[in-house]
């Protein structure tokens, strides 16, 4: 039996900066047991998909986006997909974006500066609590 700290960790990453998004995704998929599948340039081609396939295990959602703002997209991800962990990324620490973002039901409010190693423990740690 495979532990939980072993299963394979499906990923998305939702971030309107497309080099952002490449770097991470590449950085995370260098991980062992780590599968960051898909990636969107916005919350709202997110939210289309997540109503039309089956959903990961974890997002990483960027906090500022245009449009919908991670923030706004939270409550309607956990809506199409209730045991999917939402962490936030960000570029700057604001505690009071923090603070917004855990009262609307992220799980973490992570640093996009952040190891690979560092954002995939706190996807499992959100993911177990889920």
């Amino acid at each position: 039996m495979v532990s939980h700290a072993e299963a394979r960790l499906c990923i998305w990453l939702v971030d309107d900066d497309r080099s952002c998004c490449e770097q991470l995704s590449w950085l995370l998929n260098a991980e062992p047991r780590v599968n960051c599948s898909r990636s969107f340039s916005s919350a709202t081609s997110l939210l289309a998909t997540l109503g039309q396939e089956s959903p990961p295990d974890a997002i990483l959602l960027d906090v500022q986006m245009p449009v919908m703002n991670g923030i706004e997209a939270i409550r309607p991800i956990k809506s199409l997909a209730p045991s999917t962990a939402v962490l936030m990324l960000t570029s700057f620490l604001d505690h009071r974006l923090k603070e917004e973002s855990l009262a609307a039901g992220a799980a973490d409010f992570l640093l996009k500066r952040n190891s690979p190693a560092q954002i995939i423990a706190a996807v499992r740690a959100a993911s177990c609590s889920v």
